[in-house]
């Protein structure tokens, strides 16, 4: 058969399937009772695609799977549409009967110690440290580090960075707050490999949108504010001088050259090699007992040379210079989201105009009629579909009235009411609104 003829067969047969697979797509979308595929006793609130066969559980098997299978991309069907979840959200019932999401920590998974002590006792409780970003093929998650306690004798533990690798994470910084995956690594390289034009901001620019669209979205602006509101604490500061020290480190900058930075490791030197004869003479003259094993044993504890302490305080260098990042890494991100803000306000119009659209739709469909000639199940998943786009949509409205609202508090211009209503607009904005736009191939992909 000739080429042309193949390809025309083909064109033909896909466009007389096509109306079915739509349908089959939509159907799936429906929310019908379920029992627990695990029990087989309760009513299924939770899909996992990871899970199959059994993708359907409770909200006990569900805990009980997941709470290890961090990983997993999961979806709600308490609110009438599949919802996705981060690991870290979990469905509870009230006294009344009503399921809710609710916020549990989830800890790394990774490779454990068969004992952390000298006491014999093999069995230790398991609990949360400090919080971690991991990143994978599948996008960001937001966990957090195992934290091991012996009953018996007290001893803890909690992993470093050679425990990190171990369990195939690699540190993206020396604290390794954020780790990746190694398969992310190799992914990279095998997609180089097959496609070389291929760039790394387009690569994590996936990543971005696989955490988006599985429901891990994250907030860096709020998580570093808590961080350094922590910093403030531990330290017992103010922010009045916590703003002195950043002062004090620009200051600084300002006035060391390389030249004088040269100087000063010189000089760290030389009183490394004197403290290092000091100590030898020490240990000469004392008693093995009070003897100096060496002159890191000196220096640890976050030792201070007198240099590193400036002349207003007593406070070291090192310690403003942590303060002074995280109140920089602050100030970029507030940048950012001014920016970010001002496009949620170009297009607030336009979001309005999508609610309609999907409104509109749900009303055709709740009335009855069904202009697409769908089979029932089709218009039900339709229905799930929509209500999970408006879902969205909504929330994604209350994001941007919250960021609008952020910069309303710094220019006073804005009141909470205008923001329920897109009058305030600029007149070229009012563009969004047109027929043209309403129609567009654009909008249709954005709802369906």
């Amino acid at each position: 058969m000739h080429w042309g003829t193949r390809t025309a067969a083909s064109s033909e047969r896909w466009r007389e399937a096509r109306p079915s697979l739509i349908n089959n797509r939509l159907a799936t979308e429906h929310i019908e009772g379920q029992l627990c595929l695990e029990c087989k006793e309760k009513v299924a609130v939770v899909k996992c695609k990871d899970c199959l066969p059994k993708q359907y559980t409770c909200i006990k098997c569900d805990c009980a799977i997941h709470c290890t299978q961090v990983f997993h991309n999961r979806s709600t069907m308490i609110s009438g549409f599949h919802k996705a979840v981060p690991p870290t959200t979990v469905v509870k019932q009230d006294s009344d009967g009503q399921y809710f999401h609710h916020h549990e920590d989830r800890i790394l998974p990774m490779a454990l110690p068969n004992s952390i002590c000298s006491c014999g006792e093999e069995k230790y409780s398991v609990g949360k440290a400090r919080s971690i970003t991991v990143i994978n093929m599948k996008g960001r998650y937001e966990l957090s580090l195992p934290h091991l306690h012996c009953e018996k004798c007290r001893e803890t533990w909690v992993p470093g960075v050679l425990e990190m690798q171990k369990s195939g994470y690699w540190p993206a910084t020396v604290n390794f707050c954020t780790v990746y995956d190694d398969e992310v690594f190799m992914s990279f390289e095998d997609l180089k490999m097959a496609a070389p034009g291929l760039s790394r901001l387009a690569f994590i620019r996936m990543l971005d949108m696989k955490t988006v669209h599985y429901g891990r979205t994250q907030q860096n602006l709020k998580k570093e504010t808590e961080s350094l509101q922590d910093m403030k604490k531990e330290l017992s500061v103010d922010d009045g001088i916590l703003y002195q020290w950043v002062t004090d480190v620009q200051e600084w900058a300002h006035t060391t050259t390389n030249k004088g930075r040269n100087k000063i490791r010189r000089k760290m030197n030389e009183e490394r090699k004197k403290l290092s004869s000091s100590i030898e003479q020490h240990n000469a003259l004392v008693d093995p007992s009070f003897k100096v094993v060496s002159i890191e044993e000196v220096l640890q504890n976050d030792f201070v040379f007198p240099w590193q302490l400036t002349e207003q305080d007593d406070v070291n260098l090192l310690t403003k210079k942590k303060v002074f990042d995280k109140v920089m890494l602050i100030q970029r991100l507030e940048e950012e989201q001014t920016v970010l803000v001002q496009e949620a306000k170009q297009h607030w119009l336009y979001l309005r105009s999508q609610e309609h659209k999907l409104n509109s739709l749900l009303d055709t469909i709740i009335s009855g009629v069904n202009p697409w000639n769908l089979p029932d199940d089709g218009i039900q998943g339709l229905q799930c579909v929509l209500n999970r786009k408006l879902h969205e949509l909504r929330a994604h409205q209350d994001t941007v009235k919250t960021s609008y609202q952020a910069i309303d508090t710094i220019t006073e211009h804005i009141t909470v009411e205008e923001c329920e209503y897109p009058n305030w607009l600029e007149p070229s904005e009012v563009l969004y609104s047109s027929s043209n736009d309403l129609s567009s191939d654009e909008d249709d992909a954005f709802l369906l």
